[in-house]
């Protein structure tokens, strides 16, 4: 119930949040998802979670594709390949 939910930190409701949006989207999509995008998904997460968050993202190995999309230098060593994205006078510039 909602007494429950109150319970969980900021970042544990994150990660819920996280698993019920993966388990819904495998669910509509008959366990078939070809690509998943995440947004600052470890945001709020003490650095216990995050890393372990960034464990359980590394090993989505069902889903072909992954872009996560952070601030978080933690997931440099679990990619394949790093975007980085500065703005310059204004303007994003892909280097």
């Amino acid at each position: 119930g909602r007494d429950t939910w109150a319970m969980f930190s900021a970042g544990e409701r994150i990660a819920a949040a996280l698993a019920l949006r993966v388990g819904l989207s495998r669910a509509l999509s008959g366990s078939m998802l070809e690509l998943i995008i995440l947004d600052e998904p470890t945001i709020h997460l003490d650095s216990l979670r995050r890393r372990e968050l960034v464990e359980v993202i590394r090993k989505l190995q069902t889903i072909p594709q992954t872009i996560v999309v952070t601030h978080d230098k933690e997931f440099e060593d679990s990619a394949d390949r790093i975007i980085e994205v500065e703005k310059i006078d204004g303007v994003s510039v892909v280097r």
